[in-house]
């Protein structure tokens, strides 16, 4: 199977709506686990699961997309906590929900019991430019507040999403396409493969089982520090040494954040220095493991 499937699939199932979702599976605290995903297993789980299924629609669409920018301090603060596994840490982001226009600030701490929490203001509480609306909205965290005023654009992505939910309250799954993350250093995917995400309030859902059954595993990946850890590859990156393999990497000196609305001055200072401390090159795709097709 292909990716068409995969979309098919999505269209197919039972449509929810997002008052539906957020009453069913409302997680602002959660457990999450997440899945690099060829296609073929993809669309055989989703055909296992399907009737036990239904998909976010809004307006008549299933995938949505996304574009979300990254804050970090100079010294990559927010990075380094990730990267050196400290239990406590924060992510900075703006996300953009580009099929209905709306901008989000967004601020997740995850906690030393694993848990994370996730808050949200609407872009348009705060004024100035993107550094001092970032500086503004993080002033209001415990976690962050401390590095809030060195704040500045570190990464962008874009991607594709659609979401789906179980039967079972509190279960739901988001899938991500065509991932893309880009600094002016480069930028990086990885490929076909699906980003899956299954989100609980702790105990694994079905996915999570037809996953563990088909000898799928959860991976360490995350969108921010993945992606940064591949375009820069002086930096720390041992916990994501093994999933960094799946992902493609291109030296683009003349790359910007300017679809972001960011700047040239806003960016990282450390950010825009040239690419020279390594050759461009192309990361060889990790062959990872698959299942069978029989994790029902």
């Amino acid at each position: 199977m292909n990716s068409t499937s995969v979309s098919q699939l999505v269209d197919n199932l039972r449509p929810m709506t997002l008052n539906e979702m957020d009453r069913k599976a409302k997680l602002r605290t959660r457990k999450d686990r997440k899945y690099l995903v060829t296609p073929a297993d993809l669309a055989s789980a989703m055909t296992d699961l399907a009737p036990s299924l239904r998909s976010l629609q809004v307006n008549d669409r299933r995938w949505f997309s996304y574009k979300s920018l990254y804050f970090d301090t100079p010294d990559l603060v927010s990075y380094r906590l990730a990267a050196t596994r400290r239990p406590s840490r924060f992510k900075v982001r703006t996300r953009t929900y580009v099929d209905s226009g709306i901008t989000m600030f967004e601020v997740k701490t995850k906690d030393r019991r694993g848990r994370t929490v996730k808050v949200r203001r609407p872009y348009e509480h705060y004024s100035g430019s993107h550094v001092e609306r970032s500086r503004d909205f993080a002033q209001g965290f415990t976690q962050v507040a401390p590095h809030a005023s060195r704040l500045s654009p570190s990464l962008g992505v874009t991607y594709r999403r659609a979401t789906v939910a179980f039967q079972q309250p509190s279960i739901r799954a988001t899938i991500d396409a065509g991932f893309l993350a880009q600094t002016s250093r480069g930028c990086v995917s990885c490929g076909d493969l699906y980003i899956v995400e299954t989100k609980s309030s702790g105990k694994p859902g079905p996915l999570d089982r037809w996953f563990w059954r088909a000898g799928i595993r959860p991976v360490k990946i995350s969108k921010y520090t993945t992606a940064l850890a591949a375009i820069r590859p002086e930096l720390p990156s041992n916990r994501w040494h093994r999933v960094l393999r799946n992902f493609s990497f291109e030296t683009a000196p003349t790359a910007t954040l300017n679809s972001f609305g960011v700047t040239p001055s806003e960016h990282e200072p450390s950010d825009l220095s040239p690419p020279n401390h390594y050759p461009g090159r192309r990361m060889k795709p990790l062959s990872i493991r698959t299942g069978t097709g029989t994790g029902s």
